[in-house]
Parts: C-alpha cells; sequence; structure tokens
C-alpha cells in the first residue's frame, strides 16, 4: 500500500491546529466575519438556484422523530423508508433518481461529504436533532463546490457554530416498545466553546425481525478569534439492525402477506450491524484583508457485518470495512475589477479510501472467505466559482471542476474455502481504471425588491461508479461482475423565483435534464449496467406563512417526470419516482407555553423497483400520511412532547420491487402503523 504526500499534508494540517489555537485563544474575534462551517455561506444566497433553508424554529416544529422524515418534507425531496423507525438505512432522492437517489443526492456534513463510497445509504439516525442549526437545500446545484454525486443537488447539514452554556436531557418511550434518550451540554469561555451530545436508542419495531438499537456520540469544539477559527468535531455511532424483508403479493396465488400478515418477517434470521468513528478538524485562517484561507481534513472509519439468510441451505456472512482520508484547502476572497465586485472561492478536494470486504458462508467459516475484495479509490478535484454582481441587483455566477477518479481493485478468491454446489468457483482478475469528469455551472439572479428575485441557472455534473458497482457480488450465486461502468453525466436546467420576508417564504423552482451513462442495477441481468440516455423535468413550490402570531402554514409540493429518452425503455417512465408529491403543515401556539403541529403527506403512484418496461401493471399506489405532535414548555426548562404518526392507521409502502419472473408478484416494503411517542426533557 502506497501513501499519498496529500495524506502527510493533512496530518500537518491537524498537527498545526491542535498545536496554534490554544496559543490564540485569548485574542478578540473581528466582529464583521461571518464564520461558518458550510462553504457555501454565505455563497449559500449568492447561488442562482432555489435552496430551502431549514431554520431552527422551523425544525423544532416538524413532528418527525428522525432526519429523514425532515427532509421528507421539502418539496423535490423523496425519502424511502425500508427498516426501523428512527431513519435507519433510509434513503433521500432529489429530483427524481428512484433507486440511485441515494449515490445522485449529495449529503454534507458542514460541507463534509458523508457519502461513502460503496453504496450504503447515509446513517441519517446517527446525526443528533440536537446538535443541527439548519439544514440548506440545494436543487440541481453544489457540483462544482462538491464534485462527485451532486447530480440532483446538494443537502448540507449545518451543526451549531458558536455554543452556549447550557444543558439538557430528554428521555424518549412509545409503541413497539421503543425506549430511549440523550443528554447534550454547550460551554463557551471566552473564545473557546464546545458542544457534547449522546444518544441512545432501542425499538423492537414495527414488524418481526426488525430490531433496531443505536448510541450515537457528538462533540463539537470550536475556538474563535482574530485572525483564526479552528473546530474539530467528533462522531461515534453503533447500529444494531435486524432486517425483516418485504411482504409477499401473489394475486395468481391468491397470497397477499401485505394485507394479512404486514409485520411479519420474511427473513427471520437477516441482520446488519455498524460501527462508525469520524474526526472533522478544521481551521479558517485570514491571511489579509477580503481573503481568507480554510483548510478542511477529515477522517472516517466504518465497520459493517452482515448475515443474509438465502434459503435452501445457501447463507452469506459478510465483513466490510471502509476507511477514509480527506484534505479540502480552498481560498475565500472578494476584489473589484472595474465596477464589478467578485466574491470567489478556489479549492482542492482530495479523498483516499481504502474498502474492504470478506464474504463466507457463515460467521463459523469466516477465517476461510470464498471471496475477499480489496479496492482503493482516490478522488481529486481542482475548482473555481466566482459570484460577480453586475449590478447593485444583478448576480452572475460562472464555476468549473476538474475531477479524477482513481480505482484501483482486486479479487481474491481462497481455493481452499469451501464451494458452492449449484454455481461452482468465481475468480475475477484485479483492475485499475483512471476516469475524469469536468463539471461546470453558470446562472444569473436578479433582485426585483428586497423580497423578491428570479433566477436560472446551468450545470453539468458527474457521477462515478461506486466500489459495490465497480464489484457487484450476488450473495447467493456468488458471480462477480467487473465490466467497467462509464462516467455519469448530466446537465441540468434550473429557474425560479423566491419571495422571502419577515418569516414568509415562497421557493418555486422549476427544472429540466438530460443525463447519459446513468448507472443502474439491472435486476434481470443481475449486473450493474450504464443506461441509455434519460430525461427529467419537474416544477416545486416550497412554501411557509405565518398567517397568524400564533399560526403557521407549511405547504410544499411537486410535479415530476423521469424518463428514458432512448433505447428499449424508450419514454417509459424510471422506476420508484411518483408524479406527485404534497405536504401540508399548521403550526399552531395558543399559549406561550403550548404549540401543536398537525401535518400530512402525499406521495403519488410510482413504478415498482425492476419495472423499467413500465409492464407489470400495478404500481405502487399513492398514499396519504398525517402525523400530529404537542409540545408543553414550562417556565422551570422542563417540557413535554408527545407524537401520533400515521394517524390514518393505513398500510402503505414507498418502496416495492417487482417479481422478474413471476408476472404480478412483488414485495412491499411495509410502513409502521399508527404509533405513539412521547419524550420528557429538560434545558438548563
Amino acid at each position: 500500500m502506497f501513501t499519498h504526500p496529500l495524506r502527510n499534508a493533512g496530518a500537518l494540517a491537524f498537527g498545526a491546529l491542535l498545536l496554534v489555537s490554544p496559543v490564540l485563544a485569548d485574542e478578540s474575534r473581528l466582529d464583521d466575519v461571518v464564520i461558518s462551517a458550510s462553504r457555501l455561506t454565505p455563497v449559500a444566497d449568492l447561488l442562482p438556484v432555489g435552496s430551502v433553508i431549514l431554520g431552527p424554529e422551523e425544525l423544532d416544529d416538524i413532528p418527525a422523530n428522525n432526519l429523514a422524515d425532515v427532509l421528507d418534507t421539502v418539496a423535490g425531496i423523496n425519502a424511502s423508508r425500508f427498516y426501523g423507525i428512527n431513519g435507519a438505512e433510509s434513503g433521500v432522492d432529489l429530483l427524481g433518481f428512484g433507486a440511485t437517489g441515494t449515490q445522485n443526492t449529495l449529503i454534507l456534513l458542514n460541507g463534509r461529504r458523508l457519502n461513502d463510497v460503496d453504496l450504503a445509504a447515509v446513517d441519517f439516525a446517527a446525526i443528533p436533532l440536537a446538535a443541527i442549526e439548519r439544514i440548506e437545500i440545494l436543487p440541481a446545484s453544489g457540483a462544482v463546490l462538491y464534485g462527485n454525486g451532486a447530480v440532483g443537488g446538494a443537502i448540507n447539514i449545518v451543526t451549531r457554530q458558536q455554543h452556549r452554556n447550557g444543558a439538557g436531557v430528554e428521555a424518549l418511550a412509545g409503541s413497539y416498545d421503543t425506549v430511549g434518550g440523550q443528554a447534550y451540554a454547550g460551554r463557551q469561555s471566552g473564545s473557546q466553546s464546545g458542544f457534547a451530545s449522546l444518544q441512545a436508542f432501542d425499538s423492537q419495531g414495527y414488524r418481526d425481525n426488525n430490531r433496531v438499537k443505536q448510541q450515537t456520540a457528538y462533540a463539537d469544539w470550536r475556538v474563535d478569534t482574530r485572525d483564526i477559527d479552528a473546530s474539530l468535531t467528533l462522531l461515534a455511532d453503533n447500529r444494531e439492525l435486524e432486517l425483516p424483508g418485504g411482504r409477499r403479493v401473489d394475486p395468481v396465488g391468491g397470497s397477499n402477506e401485505l394485507r394479512d400478515d404486514p409485520t411479519g418477517a420474511a427473513t427471520p434470521n437477516d441482520w446488519a450491524d455498524q460501527q462508525g468513528l469520524q474526526l472533522l478538524p478544521g481551521v479558517q485562517l485570514e491571511l489579509r484583508e477580503n481573503l481568507r484561507l480554510h483548510v478542511d481534513s477529515g477522517w472516517r472509519i466504518k465497520r459493517q457485518q452482515y448475515f443474509i439468510d438465502g434459503g435452501f441451505g445457501y447463507t452469506s456472512y459478510s465483513e466490510a470495512q471502509t476507511v477514509n482520508f480527506s484534505l479540502s484547502p480552498r481560498l475565500v476572497g472578494q476584489l473589484e475589477t472595474g465596477t464589478f465586485h467578485h466574491q470567489w472561492i478556489a479549492g482542492l478536494d482530495f479523498h483516499e479510501t481504502d474498502f474492504r470486504r470478506d464474504v463466507s458462508l457463515n460467521e463459523m467459516t469466516f477465517s476461510q472467505p470464498i471471496h475477499r475484495v480489496d479496492i482503493r479509490q482516490q478522488s481529486t478535484g481542482l475548482y473555481l466559482m466566482d459570484s460577480v454582481a453586475l449590478t447593485d441587483s444583478t448576480l452572475f455566477t460562472a464555476g468549473v471542476r476538474h475531477e479524477w477518479v482513481y480505482t484501483r481493485a482486486a479479487d481474491q478468491y481462497d481455493p481452499a474455502a469451501p464451494t458452492v454446489p449449484c454455481c461452482g468457483d468465481a475468480e475475477a482478475e484485479p483492475f485499475d481504471i483512471s476516469q475524469r469528469a469536468d463539471i461546470w455551472n453558470v446562472g444569473i439572479r436578479q433582485n426585483l425588491s428586497d423580497s423578491i428575485s428570479v433566477f436560472a441557472n446551468a450545470e453539468r455534473s458527474a457521477r462515478f461508479a461506486s466500489v459495490d458497482e465497480f464489484f457487484e457480488l450476488d450473495p447467493n450465486l456468488f458471480v462477480t461482475s467487473l465490466d467497467p461502468l462509464d462516467v455519469q453525466t448530466g446537465t441540468l436546467y434550473s429557474a425560479g423565483a423566491r419571495w422571502q420576508r419577515q418569516g414568509y417564504r415562497a421557493v418555486l423552482t422549476a427544472w429540466r435534464g438530460n443525463f447519459r451513462n446513468e448507472i443502474h442495477y439491472d435486476a434481470n441481468a443481475f449486473e450493474n449496467v450504464n443506461l441509455d440516455p434519460t430525461r427529467r423535468h419537474g416544477v416545486a413550490l416550497n412554501t411557509r406563512w405565518p398567517l397568524l402570531e400564533t399560526l403557521t402554514l407549511t405547504l410544499n409540493g411537486s410535479y415530476q417526470r423521469a424518463q428514458f429518452s432512448k433505447g428499449v425503455y424508450e419514454d417509459n417512465e424510471v422506476p420508484l419516482v411518483p408524479r406527485q408529491t404534497a405536504y401540508g403543515r399548521l403550526d399552531y401556539a395558543p399559549l406561550s407555553w403550548l404549540s401543536v403541529s398537525l401535518a400530512q403527506r402525499y406521495v403519488g403512484r410510482r413504478y415498482f423497483d425492476n419495472d423499467q418496461n413500465n409492464s407489470f401493471g400495478e404500481r405502487i399506489p399513492s398514499y396519504r400520511r398525517s402525523d400530529a405532535e404537542i409540545e408543553a414548555r414550562f417556565a422551570d426548562g422542563f417540557w413535554v412532547r408527545g407524537g401520533v404518526y400515521n394517524l390514518e392507521d393505513r398500510i402503505v409502502f414507498d418502496y416495492g420491487v417487482s417479481s422478474s419472473f413471476s408476472p404480478g408478484v412483488y414485495n412491499a416494503y411495509p410502513l409502521p402503523d399508527r404509533h405513539l411517542m412521547v419524550s420528557l426533557g429538560a434545558d438548563w
């Protein structure tokens, strides 16, 4: 294994952060400098896109217990929940990519990417809601600043940037034998501040073999001085998750487990565990007036263990480890050229990931794995973005990025391990692949008044194949596919208008995009492929209206189409993308200490996964679900919150897969029925 010189540079940056910060701790801070861990702030206000910002007050109003449910309230985002009631294994899809939404939506924490090089979804349950200051949703944007995977856009989760003295505790209990709690505390002393949170959750889940246990820890330390701002963030999580599988519906055979036994488990022995640790140091230096240097780095390790019982005597036990190092230095500055004012960002992103997966028939034979996969992937991106004030009311933004990705992989088959009688041996040759892509954006925003603006933007994005897509392994057949996949590229055009004033918000965004070589799993061929060209268009409206001093109305809705534009599926719709979604919520505070929220979500019909032909004859049904929460806060800091979710007690699902071999047969993954959650807490 070789060592890249940038890894040493990252170690030096980290060491410099730890050494220099205490020395400068007593110096005062510049009052006129806005500091944020988000590299888009304050640039986010200049981007010509329909960004939606969920601030602290709105996050507190949303009746939801996890981050995936919070994101699902925004028009243009569609969340798919498979297991658990805390967001475990939830996928998020921005602007309609269906089954690959997780790979085409970039999730960020303080501007650092959380998406891994494998196909695993971002673990939203590992991010405590108590630590979040705001969430920035950037549809059809982010590719230049963030690179690979920001195809539909980017979602940036920004944690608290300035911590106050205080502490809090919470205890949670509810349906499905759910218990949990958290404790958090913050402290500020001079120029230094810190925040820490511990959280635990345990639930038997809605279905059999559906238990989820999770513990998370979050800590953030910051120092803010006249010339330097530094931070160190730590996240740790441990999760145990049981996987119940789908509910089989067979109209011809006369069985309907979704209707007759929605809580049953098709896979009573399957499970998946995960442990993670992440360190995120960062430093910002004032080089001179109107010029700052930001250096972010990160180290993350993720370990996974999972067991799949394929039936008929065939099982698969796997252990995987992902280790990622990142370094992202950038310069942020302002300058004048004639009458034009520029705010620019120039930077480099480097990521190096080592991925290893060992597969055996069961835990007892793990010392003799059937397959051993070692993959190293390096990604380097150089970018420049400039926002130019052409007039007092006209902003022009342009950016360019070049990204290189190098993947080196080897699959090692152990001849001494037991073979699978049906399938024989499978061994693949190592490979080295170097790929590159050019990314750009150009856009304009026109302010019509202090509260109204219009915008238009064009952006070219790219997505490189993940390690799982290069190295697909079927746990039953033990067949490995090493066909190289081309880089997915696309151009997305968006335009819209924004109105924002004194708590009112209305953001209208329309988009249209064309994509080439879209990376997708073909269940019929048991391999990942580059699809024929696809196209997407849609419109989303996100609004928030304070009707009265005590009453606020949120109304969000979207209409979108995702289709194949050429090839054997021409004009067919991409599976798992609903045409219509809607969300409405009333937040009512009749008394200073009492608040009530009532929300309803609507999701339209969509084609089952694996139905690219659109010939299955049935679609995933549309559904409506309502949630309600009531919260009382008392003068001494104590509070109580109660929520009822799925008020109508409907059996619905937002993911299903059709059978490739039995017409009319499908598996559905039902969402929880009506359930109750109650929290008791105190803040000091």
